[in-house]
């Protein structure tokens, strides 16, 4: 066989070897700029949140106070004393909203 031969016959690109099931691309966390814990925490928030108005268009509530997510996050256990003064707060500012707009002449009406 001449050399000329033989170069036609094996191919220019050689192919990728074939991957395993195990093997997978490693996330760069860094480059992320989130660690592993915060994109499970976001994970749980996402799914929590996803529940809850589920629930909530499932079982309407008379009155619904919020509080915004950013106040504290999972392990602010130092911040409890501040974010019950904050749920405090709304309770009463949506209890003041609530008891001026209901009708007079309701069933509860005296």
């Amino acid at each position: 066989m001449a050399k000329n031969e033989h170069n036609k016959k094996t191919p220019a690109i050689k192919s990728e070897p074939k991957k395993h099931q195990d093997d997978h691309e490693t996330i760069d966390w860094d480059k992320l700029g989130i660690g592993k814990f915060d994109v499970m925490n976001l994970t749980v928030e996402t799914m929590q949140s996803a529940l809850v108005q589920y629930k909530i268009a499932g079982y309407p509530p008379d009155l619904l106070v919020n509080i915004p997510k950013n106040a504290s996050r999972s392990y602010d256990y130092h911040k409890a004393p501040e974010l019950i003064q904050l749920g405090r707060e709304r309770m009463a500012a949506a209890l003041d909203r609530y008891e001026e707009n209901q009708n007079s002449s309701g069933p509860m009406a005296i």
